[in-house]
């Protein structure tokens, strides 16, 4: 069973930490973490102006926290996702339980693939969040789509060197554009939460997929 998911974090380095995880099953189902544990010397004016605003839970404009996951609750709700609210010690066991409620459905033995977009740091915090425990239904390799969306976007005949093509393809695929392009349009959010970035992964994976790209 694949399980296609994002993470919003505030940087690519050892001080970085979690701020969101999103969430979306074969079947569409969701799961949307944010994490209250966000230390504020880990806020930089970048993170503060334009990651922090597509959350609930810090998005200054609710009168306060309860009013936001109210709000998130309801939203995610609406989309067949549940929210919660975690830390970075509780949230593993939040995730191992959300899966298992998913694999229960399988037959026995099932596992879960993780699928993802340039997900280098979002895997590391991913299996970080288990403390060196993963489960063992878990794949600890995760599938990364940037490769499959290089191929698809750039001529693959041309004699370009790999570091130019994929920073191309970084710097100009947009990725719900692409999802629409393939014939799986993504929904519409009010935020841009990392749940909505897992379904346009989703989406451009059973896009490609289906036009034998993957």
């Amino acid at each position: 069973m694949n399980i296609y998911y994002n993470a919003e974090y505030t940087g690519a380095h050892e001080e970085a930490h979690l701020i969101s995880m999103g969430f979306i099953a074969e079947d569409g189902r969701g799961l949307y973490l944010e994490f209250k544990d966000l230390p504020s010397y880990s806020i930089n004016a970048y993170v503060f102006s334009n990651i922090l605003p597509d959350t609930y839970i810090y998005d200054s404009t609710f009168p306060d926290p309860e009013i936001a996951a109210e709000t998130a609750g309801s939203v995610c709700h609406a989309n067949d996702q549940d929210f919660r609210i975690v830390t970075t010690s509780d949230a593993g066991q939040v995730i191992q339980q959300w899966f298992k409620e998913l694999l229960s459905s399988y037959p026995q033995g099932e596992t879960i693939q993780l699928v993802s977009y340039c997900c280098h740091y979002d895997a590391c915090f991913f299996y970080n969040l288990f403390r060196g425990e993963t489960p063992e239904y878990i794949n600890m390799i995760c599938y990364d789509i940037v490769g499959s969306v290089m191929h698809y976007m750039t001529d693959r005949t041309a004699d370009i060197p790999l570091s130019a093509r994929l920073k191309d393809t970084l710097k100009n695929s947009n990725m719900e554009e692409l999802a629409q392009k393939l014939g799986h349009p993504v929904r519409t959010y009010e935020k841009c939460t990392s749940i909505k970035y897992a379904e346009v992964i989703k989406n451009v994976y059973e896009g490609l997929k289906g036009s034998g790209k993957v």
